[in-house]
């Protein structure tokens, strides 16, 4: 996704080394897994590369 900041472009999903995007597929609350951890835990997928990638939002 793409949103504008001040005149500015800035993307909200990661890219690939080869700018390939990547898709968003899941996200759950962390607090299921660990208490006092990360308050997301996100999965997205590069289909490209085959690529996984899980990370952390400590909001």
């Amino acid at each position: 996704m793409i949103t504008p900041y001040r005149g500015r472009t800035a993307r909200r999903e990661p890219g690939s080394a080869v700018e390939h995007g990547f898709r968003f597929v899941a996200a759950v609350p962390g607090y299921h897994y660990r208490r006092g951890g990360a308050d997301w835990i996100l999965l997205f997928f590069e289909p490209v590369e085959r690529l996984a990638l899980l990370t952390f939002d400590w909001s």
